[in-house]
């Protein structure tokens, strides 16, 4: 399990900034995707529920 913290840490966003993108407080920008991804440990299709797949 992830904890909400840790991620926002990993993503280099201090924790209220990442709840604030969570619940829709703060718009998330193109340039914060890899950010989130990284912090996940998952790709943008991950992020996206693309499957590379099919």
């Amino acid at each position: 399990m992830l904890i909400q913290a840790a991620v926002a840490k990993k993503m280099g966003y201090n924790p209220k900034t990442f709840n604030d993108m969570l619940k829709g407080r703060k718009l998330i920008l193109a340039d914060d995707i890899p950010k989130i991804c990284e912090g996940l440990g998952i790709t943008p299709n991950e992020l996206y529920g693309y499957d590379e797949t099919a």
